[in-house]
């Protein structure tokens, strides 16, 4: 069987049998998940992609009133233990055919995440429209508009940014908000909200942090290409902004294998710099009046992960910028354990999630389907439990722009977070210190977004704090 269909159900019951407010429901769900699935594992093993449907407990019905003119046409889909009720149906976009094998599993991790998100909301009339977009905008539109077609009410996906991009006109015209996965603000639009991480975001947090422990002086590494640009641009605006100066920033080809040359051009700078004094007229005083100030700058920003950072990074102690005496910043490409043992980021900084509510969901997860989740798999998870904290009202106005922009936000997996009406995420993100092969909290992420809100905010994302955690 394609999706190991007796260790998905054995371990979701594990997962189930660990949380108390199931109750004596949990059977239910568990006759109702082998049924279904029974279904699904034929349906994926005739087409090669996952059911349209996920599996919901075949609880009572609830009755929910529509708006007038509001109707269900012919094409929606509604499941035969469904039947009588008002289902609320949520489009899942995720690559399952893609190329990639990488992105396959990212794509199976978060179907596994949005899943386990449905059967922890405890609302039984939450039915995931789950479509395959191959990873192709032609995929994405057709998948797009199917689950349009079969009675969306809002879309979760797509995860690549041109996908992103495909669907927007399609899901707009249908009057559907998307709540997105790609990390480029570039395709954040009205109605079209980004649930990810994006480096702005990161490199805003880690920059601030720094500037408030009295680091003035930056330097960067910037890798030529489009996410560099926007790393850069975000990075000097948070610089100019809180008073602080960038006195040097060197770019590099991220495709190179040596960065010698880059690391020898930055420690030009760092070495001992001039302060040239003024007279009260503004006018530059002579060479004796030069004031020896050292080093040129005190932090570094490295906005890189994987192979290149533990190319580039090793390149600046080597060039005497001593990580012991210089704070090295990064962004969420950071957060990977394997990064962690490299020496020379040892003492460096960067902004991530706080790590205490997401190990509660990773461990959950591993309950549920015997293997860790992807990093991106807590997206799909915060995606489903946020639509499921709105799904009480009419159909056709859960998901509008008034209830998903809500000022006072959502706390989910990754801390709390909120839409803007422009489409990008804020996070409350905290700031990780790297330290002999481990990482420790050194600022947490706030609990709240800015001061108390006049508006009376919607009832947010369920804490995860209790019921992640495993029996006994």
């Amino acid at each position: 069987m394609i999706f190991g269909l007796s260790q998905k159900i054995s371990g979701i019951w594990r997962a189930l049998a660990s949380v108390a407010s199931f109750g004596a429901g949990a059977r239910g769900l568990l006759i109702a998940l082998v049924a279904l699935s029974l279904a699904a594992c034929q349906t994926t093993s005739q087409s090669g992609t996952p059911p349209r449907a996920v599996y919901v407990p075949p609880t009572q019905p609830e009755v929910v009133a529509q708006p007038q003119g509001w109707h269900e046409a012919a094409g929606y889909i509604r499941p035969v233990h469904m039947q009588g009720r008002a289902p609320v149906r949520v489009a899942l976009l995720l690559p399952f055919s893609h190329s990639s094998e990488q992105a396959r599993a990212i794509a199976m991790s978060m179907r596994n995440a949005a899943e386990l998100a449905v059967f922890r909301s405890g609302r039984s009339d939450i039915l995931l429209l789950i479509k395959d977009t191959y990873g192709t905008v032609g995929g994405a539109t057709n998948a797009a508009r199917e689950a349009i077609g079969e009675g969306a009410e809002v879309i979760l996906g797509p995860l690549f940014a041109d996908n992103v991009e495909a669907i927007g006109p399609i899901a707009r015209q249908a009057g559907l908000s998307v709540i997105a996965f790609s990390s480029d603000s570039q395709v954040a639009d009205q109605d079209i909200y980004l649930l990810s991480f994006t480096p702005e975001q990161e490199v805003s947090r880690v920059t601030e942090y720094a500037l408030s422990q009295g680091y003035f002086d930056f330097a960067a590494m910037i890798p030529l290409s489009d996410y560099g640009t926007r790393v850069d641009n975000t990075f000097n605006n948070t610089v100019f902004r809180y008073g602080g100066t960038v006195v040097h920033s060197v770019y590099y080809d991220q495709g190179a294998d040596d960065f010698r040359s880059q690391a020898r051009e930055l420690a030009q700078t760092y070495g001992v710099r001039e302060l040239r004094r003024t007279d009260e007229d503004g006018n530059e005083l002579g060479a004796e009046s030069l004031v020896p100030l050292e080093p040129g700058f005190t932090a570094v920003l490295l906005p890189e992960g994987g192979t290149t950072l533990r190319l580039l990074a090793p390149s600046l102690p080597y060039n005497d910028i001593d990580n012991r005496v210089v704070r090295f910043l990064g962004t969420g490409l950071w957060d990977n354990p394997l990064l962690w043992r490299e020496p020379a980021l040892d003492y460096g900084w960067f902004a991530a999630p706080a790590p205490e509510t997401r190990s509660r969901f990773v461990t959950a997860y591993e309950i549920a389907f015997d293997t860790p989740p992807h990093r991106l798999a807590s997206l799909a998870y915060d995606a489903v439990t946020l639509t499921a904290s709105l799904a009480n009202g009419r159909g056709g106005e859960r998901y509008t722009a008034t209830r998903l922009t809500n000022p006072s936000g959502f706390a989910g997996v990754d801390g709390i977070f909120r839409f803007s009406v422009n489409g990008m995420t804020e996070r409350g993100l905290a700031v990780m210190q790297v330290r002999n092969g481990n990482v420790m909290q050194i600022s947490p992420a706030p609990m709240r977004f800015g001061p108390a809100q006049t508006r009376t905010p919607e009832r947010p994302i369920t804490s995860l704090t209790q019921d992640m955690s495993p029996a006994g």
